[in-house]
């Protein structure tokens, strides 16, 4: 591939976010652009998931996780409702 290809598949294949959001701006959308931008700012986040057991330690295996849950829903679900 010579480099005058790639320029044209860069040109004609890659859109930028704000290319492609040019009618937010026009379309009196604002909010949609500044979510955009304050996206790519952002970037790449992990998800990380963890929860507090019983005893107030940190647990982060999927199972106990699951595990602790189902330990508060029933506490929370089958209380006494006076």
């Amino acid at each position: 591939m010579g480099i005058h290809s790639m320029q044209k598949e860069k040109e004609t294949g890659y859109q930028s976010p704000f290319n492609c959001n040019r009618r937010g701006t026009k379309g009196k959308k604002p909010r949609l652009t500044y979510r955009m931008v304050q996206k790519m700012k952002e970037g790449y986040k992990p998800h990380t998931v963890q929860c507090k057991d019983m005893k107030g330690n940190i647990i982060d295996d999927k199972e106990q996780i699951r595990g602790r849950w189902k330990e508060h829903f029933e506490e929370t679900l089958n209380e006494n409702t006076w």
